[in-house]
């Protein structure tokens, strides 16, 4: 079979593999798995979803920082599809070619970082003066559209109510 990734290994423990064709696995997360309402006590392995709890800090909110830069690093690598990267878990790696594709420049569009408080009072801010010269009324700060649309632009960012 296919060698797991160094990253998955560290950071997720297997379940048990799924009772259909395509002979994938569940992975229990190892920084929240073990809670009974945690989203990380099951995840199926494909398309990123394993790399993609530990980034989100609302479904892993216990996730290490080192742990969030390597599944960024984990996905950036498998997007700009310079090299594959495997290994049996026991740190040695092997790589091999993989597709040319599009070059990203950064982690900016696939990474949300907490933001600072200075960071949040800032935003916030804005928002207000947004409010006082459109002659917005405040209770639109609660709006489930607003927070929609927070939410699209940067999932960190919590608009003041």
């Amino acid at each position: 079979g296919k060698k797991l990734d160094v990253f998955y290994t560290n950071h997720f423990t297997r379940l048990e593999a799924l009772d259909n064709k395509t002979k994938r696995s569940l992975f229990k997360c190892n920084f929240c798995g073990d809670d009974p309402n945690s989203q990380g006590r099951a995840i199926e392995h494909r398309d990123n979803r394993l790399a993609n709890h530990i980034t989100s800090t609302t479904e892993c909110p216990n996730a290490t920082q080192a742990a969030r830069s390597a599944a960024h690093l984990l996905m950036k690598a498998k997007k700009s599809g310079d090299t594959e990267v495997t290994g049996s878990g026991t740190g040695a790696e092997a790589t091999k070619p993989a597709k040319k594709r599009k070059h990203q420049s950064d982690l900016d569009s696939v990474v949300d970082r907490p933001m600072s408080e200075a960071q949040q009072n800032s935003a916030n801010r804005k928002l207000f003066k947004l409010f006082i010269h459109a002659n917005i009324p405040f209770n639109t700060a609660d709006n489930i559209f607003l927070s929609d649309f927070t939410n699209e632009l940067r999932p960190s960012f919590k608009p003041a109510s």
